[in-house]
């Protein structure tokens, strides 16, 4: 027994070795793992078995062989950046006061700026799908549909059979769902569609079938897409299932964000939907004549200004995180930041403390009630830091969802990156970005709205919290690099 033990622990050190010269892990991520396996060895050789090992770079360069890469599109991208540093373009007062950010998206993730786009935001889970089930049925060519959590209840089939019917009646249906998200799904559901002449795919599915065995199960496609005749897109925080429709009484009300938009940022979300189907539908080579019937350009009207960020642990980047940060930079009056999750990394921190010491107002809001306690404890230590410092917390009533954050009621960020460490550097997220004061001042009003129902916790309440909870968020934010 003793040899087994020093085996193990031998095994343990060589992976945090690994973490450190190989993986180069943030500390933060290598302190957590090395506490984990010293106070639990086993358990711990299991769990970094299971959740902590980085992609392969097999996958990695798996993945970024399936992005589109379009020369018309890279053309287009390329000059964008000699327009916007030569001063060419023409741009509006919003546009040319975030020039830098514009420019930083689109070097670090080929982001395009559009300015035709026509935006609608949903509120409520019911009123996205009921728009969703519209469009669906209006669809002449294709539907390219993926989501972190499609579930087989009473919604999700609701909009499976729509999907069907219209694969029935010739449209190309694709679906795409992530496998730990959609886990408790019945996957016959879905054949079904293949059936009707539709096809189905999972990201990252597990081996050999086995639900609960999934050697990648710590990197999730959390995005929300839906690409509809290549002119129509939706994106944001509401997947399909029950309880993002409000209908679940311990989660009630649910409060979440989501986004439908036509323009040329569709453009953007169907290469985004591309390259995560390419690489998750083995069962057809795409060529390039394949791919570039679901690119169309829309008419040069005037409208809101957008590009599409996206991330994910096959970029080193982080992209939608520095996106953020660079965000909360640049703001003079305030921050507004909603997320059911708080677990950021130290430079997300020092970016909203410096915010704070240079007279920014920052306003946070989240969950009155947790959906994942261990989260909301760590979700609470670091809130307190920033009580601490001035910033203004809220908790909302009920449960929270949404993801968005207002930078002076001039620029947004929304989609479904979480503000936390898992959204930030272990899933696979979208966003849009959004440069027009007008719409900006529409989040503003949820936010305002959003505030009538929340609570104002300052640093008397998390003075009087429980014992337990004081300790509870003191251990947990030991392991916030991974959870």
């Amino acid at each position: 027994m003793h040899w087994a033990y020093f085996v193990v622990i031998f095994v343990n050190t060589l992976f945090v070795l690994g973490m450190v010269f190989i993986e180069r892990k943030k500390p933060s991520t290598v302190i957590s793992w090395s506490i984990i396996m010293l106070l639990m060895p086993i358990i711990g050789l299991i769990l970094y078995a299971l959740i902590g090992g980085s992609l392969s770079f097999k996958t990695r360069r798996m993945l970024r062989r399936k992005a589109v890469r379009s020369k018309e599109l890279k053309d287009l991208v390329n000059q964008q950046k000699a327009q916007i540093q030569s001063e060419e373009v023409s741009a509006s007062g919003v546009e040319a006061k975030y020039k830098q950010l514009i420019m930083h998206n689109l070097n670090t993730c080929d982001s395009m700026l559009t300015h035709n786009n026509k935006l609608k935001f949903f509120t409520s889970g019911k009123d996205k799908v009921e728009a969703l089930l519209k469009d669906i049925d209006c669809a002449k060519k294709s539907i390219n549909i993926c989501y972190y959590i499609f579930a087989t209840d009473n919604i999700g089939m609701i909009v499976l059979k729509k999907l069907i019917e219209k694969a029935n009646q010739g449209v190309e249906v694709n679906l795409l769902v992530d496998a730990v998200g959609s886990l408790r799904s019945d996957r016959r559901e879905f054949e079904k569609l293949v059936h009707g002449g539709g096809r189905y795919a999972e990201f990252f599915p597990p081996l050999f079938g086995m639900r609960l065995f999934n050697i990648r199960i710590n990197y999730r496609n959390h995005r929300k897409i839906v690409v509809i005749d290549n002119k129509i897109g939706y994106v944001g925080g509401i997947n399909i299932r029950d309880d993002h429709m409000g209908s679940v009484k311990r989660l009630s009300p649910w409060t979440d964000l989501h986004l439908r938009v036509e323009g040329d940022s569709v453009i953007d979300l169907q290469k985004t939907f591309l390259k995560d189907w390419r690489f998750s539908y083995k069962k057809k080579d795409f060529d390039e004549t394949y791919i570039n019937r679901f690119f169309e350009k829309g008419k040069n009207e005037a409208g809101v200004a957008m590009q599409v960020v996206t991330s994910g642990p096959d970029d080193d980047g982080a992209q939608i995180e520095m996106n953020l940060i660079n965000m909360i930079t640049k703001a003079k009056k305030y921050i507004l930041i909603q997320s059911p999750y708080f677990v950021p990394d130290e430079s997300f921190m020092t970016a909203l403390r410096i915010a704070i010491n240079s007279g920014v107002k920052v306003r946070i809001m989240l969950s009155k009630t947790p959906d994942k306690k261990i989260v909301y404890y760590c979700s609470l230590s670091y809130l307190k830091d920033l009580v601490d410092y001035g910033a203004v917390v809220y908790m909302r009533e009920g449960f929270i969802h949404s993801k968005v954050v207002n930078v002076d009621g001039e620029i947004a960020s929304m989609g479904t990156c979480n503000t936390d460490v898992r959204s930030f550097s272990l899933n696979f997220e979208v966003n849009v970005m959004i440069y027009d004061k007008p719409t900006s001042m529409q989040l503003v009003d949820i936010f305002e709205n959003d505030v009538l129902h929340s609570e104002v916790v300052g640093k008397a309440w998390f003075k009087n919290l429980s014992p337990f909870v004081k300790m509870s968020k003191s251990v947990c934010r030991l392991f916030s690099a991974i959870l």
